[in-house]
């Protein structure tokens, strides 16, 4: 984190001294500022060049009128940041993590990654735009002379073309593409955080003890509340073997930085190769698998006749190598209260199952999270292991419950989920056609930022930092010391800080190969 509440753990570091090391540990749960002055400068070059300044200045004052407009009206979209000085771009963890990889003189690689940043703007300047009440929208028609669509497709090109024609700018966006952690200092420090995080170190602990035995279980030994309902993925023709699995994989890797990136049909084939079966445990409509829905404030509603699972992809680098990941999400209408005090319960629930596929066609290792970040558990595939703790390592470690289960020819992941809590509870193999007519459908996990409104128009099921609205949960007043916000609330994807003690991002590109040998 920079500014602000970096200032604020310098301060009250300083304040402590009577208690130094106390104040010491207080201080190692801040982050450390990550400097975008050269960003900023390179702005104030644009506008001064002879040249171009004056489009520069209009495009920089036509961002500037649009992202007002977007912070009053609350369509922001949090799922990739914007980048200091460089307004027609955004990253995400992982286009942060390449920039330092990319060698100084290769500017092909340079244009590749700078346009997967620009693309990675535009579409979130998409969703921002469509969401627009029409009142802002014309309002901010007036202030720009044409359309905001029009105006961001045109400043995008001016400022790419100003920057690509400068080698410099290639070398400030690599040292300045930062994403901030989805944690908050000001929390941890007055919350004493070192002292405050054991008893939620030890409440973790008792989680594990009291939910992950059941994954050394064969399903049908798993105690049964309602009827098993099988959710199994879409009749998609999809690739057969690994071997065909890898030969895509090198077929949309042909970019300057080798990193497989599919979209279209191609993403839908890799998605259907690896969807997993929800076998799910149902007592009642908040077990079911369905499609949230927005309102007028923002609020979602839920409808469980038309089960969808959102697709995301995204990437890790594991020794060295980019490996593309398929995350499949799955909501539930809410997680009930199991009584007159439940701080777990509320509106809205769900279960993300990711899957890392290595090279040669294969996963090597699957993961799972609740949407709030929860619950984060970890499947190796062998010969995929876990690396020994460091001694010195503070946080609330890596869960792996057991390897995953072998897939045989035509089989795929069976993930058994129990009802209410909707916790993970086993994994088993079992034959691709032997779950009958129930079938979900694939929806991109974009669709979520830009959702149909009743009364026309649509709306984000996100609100602008990222969070669900209406999905608070009490859990809130406890763990609030651990510095992520709002814990227990639903996040859209980019946002998911998945250890309260310690830090840890779900969409940490390194986040595998730190913990994991292969």
């Amino acid at each position: 984190m920079t500014g602000p509440r970096s200032n604020l753990c310098q301060v009250v570091g300083r304040a402590l001294f009577l208690a130094a090391p106390v104040a010491m540990l207080v201080l190692s749960g801040c982050a450390l500022p990550h400097d975008t002055s050269r960003g900023q400068e390179w702005g104030r070059t644009r506008l001064e060049n002879a040249d171009t300044g004056s489009k520069a200045r209009r495009c920089t004052e036509a961002f500037a009128a649009i992202d007002d407009a977007v912070d009053r009206a609350g369509t922001g979209d949090a799922q990739a940041v914007p980048i200091p000085g460089f307004p027609h771009l955004r990253a995400t963890r992982f286009l942060a993590a390449l920039g330092p990889r990319i060698e100084p003189n290769n500017d092909l690689a340079f244009d590749f990654w700078i346009g997967w940043l620009a693309d990675t703007a535009a579409k979130a300047r998409g969703y921002e735009m469509a969401n627009l009440p029409q009142p802002t929208r014309v309002v901010l028609h007036g202030r720009l002379g044409k359309s905001p669509e029009a105006a961001i497709e045109e400043c995008m090109a001016v400022l790419r073309t100003f920057d690509r024609r400068r080698k410099e700018a290639n070398e400030i966006l690599a040292a300045i593409v930062n994403v901030p952690g989805n944690y908050i200092d000001m929390p941890r420090v007055i919350g004493i955080y070192p002292l405050s995080a054991i008893p939620v170190s030890i409440g973790h602990e008792w989680w594990k003890e009291r939910n992950l035995p059941s994954f050394s279980r064969r399903p049908s030994e798993l105690k049964v509340r309602g009827t098993i309902t099988y959710y199994a993925p879409p009749t998609i023709t999809s690739l057969k073997s690994a071997e065909e699995v890898a030969a895509l994989l090198r077929r949309v890797a042909n970019n300057p930085l080798n990193i497989p990136r599919p979209t279209g049909d191609e993403l839908r084939q890799l998605a259907a190769a690896f969807a997993p079966v929800f076998a799910i445990d149902v007592t009642g409509d908040y077990d079911r698998i369905g499609t949230p829905m927005v309102v007028t404030d923002g609020a979602p509603t839920f409808d469980t006749r038309f089960p969808l699972v959102y697709v995301q992809p995204s990437w890790a680098i594991f020794d060295d190598v980019p490996m593309l990941q398929i995350s499949y999400l799955a909501w539930f209408s809410e997680r009930p209260s199991t009584g007159a005090i439940d701080l777990l319960s509320g509106r809205l629930d769900g279960l993300i199952w990711r899957v890392t596929i290595a090279p040669d066609g294969r996963p090597m290792l699957y993961d799972s999270i609740h949407p709030c970040g929860c619950y984060h558990l970890f499947f190796p595939v062998p010969p995929t292991v876990l690396k020994d703790r460091p001694i010195n390592d503070p946080g609330e470690g890596t869960a792996v419950p057991t390897a995953a289960p072998a897939l045989g020819p035509n089989q795929r992941m069976v993930l058994h989920v129990g009802s209410g809590n909707h916790y993970l509870r086993a994994l088993s193999a079992a034959d691709t056609d032997a779950f009958g007519p129930s079938r979900y459908k694939f929806a991109s996990m974009d669709a979520l930022r830009s959702l149909p409104l009743p009364t026309g128009g649509t709306w984000s099921l996100y609100g602008p930092h990222g969070m669900v609205t209406g999905t608070d949960r009490g859990e809130r007043f406890l763990l609030w010391p651990m510095g992520i916000p709002n814990p227990g609330a639903m996040r859209q994807w980019g946002t998911h800080a998945t250890a309260f003690v310690g830090r840890r991002h779900f969409d940490d590109p390194f986040l595998i190969d730190r913990a994991f040998l292969r």
